[in-house]
């Protein structure tokens, strides 16, 4: 009986971890462990949104953190973000790193475009990330908005 308990319990975690994308994705658990870190902490949050299945309620009724008016992909770049802002951000200002080249894997940027990529990140920096209080929203706006104004990159721009 409490192996059947238990993988009743991860499977109905794993459900709603496959969900996620990046991290917990919205939902109960998401709300009760935010701000937190690390993979306990997310396990956690998804553990929770599994048990209580609320992720499909969240997004028909676009409570508990869910916003389902973004389309998946931008989505998963604003999450990206929320873990890798500050990380991406140094990585922009020097027009190279691990981080920029995530984000870029993200958006599905081709290998031939990435160094333009790369060059237009770091030219537009002060635009992408205008302060130090710079949010997740106003960075992946503006990022978005810089490439589709550069002719080769307005494939890879996404729409909220």
């Amino acid at each position: 009986m409490k192996k059947l308990l238990l993988t009743a319990g991860l499977t109905v975690a794993m459900s709603g971890t496959a969900m996620a994308g990046s991290g917990p994705g919205c939902g109960l658990g998401s709300m009760i462990f935010a701000e937190k870190t690390g993979t306990f902490n997310h396990v956690l949050a998804s553990i929770t949104n599994g048990i209580y299945s609320n992720q499909a309620f969240g997004m028909s009724t676009g409570t508990l953190g869910c916003d389902s008016s973004q389309s998946i992909e931008y989505t998963q770049v604003a999450a990206y973000l929320d873990t890798n802002l500050d990380q991406v951000a140094v990585d922009m200002a020097r027009g190279e790193g691990e981080a920029l080249d995530g984000l870029a894997t993200l958006l599905d940027i081709q290998a031939s475009d990435r160094a333009a990529f790369s060059a237009a990140a770091q030219a537009n920096f002060t635009r992408i990330f205008p302060s130090a209080d710079t949010t997740r929203e106003t960075a992946v706006d503006s990022l978005m908005a810089v490439l589709r104004e550069d002719q080769n990159l307005a494939v890879y721009a996404l729409n909220a």
